[in-house]
């Protein structure tokens, strides 16, 4: 009947675990993807999530008022590093937005792949986890959602 139930139901239909609030969130985004991440981080702090990030995201949120932003190291960096971060348990959502090509080397590739191997809920298109936090904040939960015929659509 709305926007935000209809968003609900596709990801639980496309089997994505809609993460609750006050959890912490890994981000590492790619700089031209900065401006259009900002409104989704400043919406996920207000959900009360803290935030884990890479350093050159780190910045650009501390920079626009986010604060208390984590670093983590990138794979090159040593230990503890952002894979070993993911594997601690202690991240309910990842928002990875991948550079060009798909190489199995590359620390975004080892991010997704280890993201899914730890059943972490995982985002690499922004569109896409703007709407997964517009359902967040909608406090949409099974309990609350109703099958409704299409003929039964006003």
């Amino acid at each position: 009947r709305d926007f935000e139930h209809a968003l609900y139901k596709g990801f639980v239909a496309a089997g994505t675990v809609v993460p609750k609030r006050n959890g912490t969130a890994l981000v590492t985004i790619k700089p031209q993807d900065f401006e259009e991440f900002l409104p989704i981080a400043q919406k996920l702090e207000k959900l009360g999530y803290r935030f884990l990030a890479t350093d050159g995201t780190a910045r650009f949120m501390e920079e626009n008022g986010i604060n208390g932003v984590k670093v983590v190291r990138k794979i090159s960096e040593g230990v503890p590093n952002v894979l070993d971060t993911i594997r601690s348990g202690m991240v309910d959502l990842i928002i990875n937005t991948p550079n060009k090509g798909n190489r199995a080397a590359s620390d975004g590739f080892k991010i997704r792949r280890t993201a899914a191997e730890c059943s972490i809920v995982l985002m690499t298109s922004l569109d896409t986890a703007k709407a997964l936090v517009d359902v967040m904040d909608s406090d949409i939960t099974n309990d609350n959602v109703d099958v409704i015929a299409l003929e039964d659509i006003n």
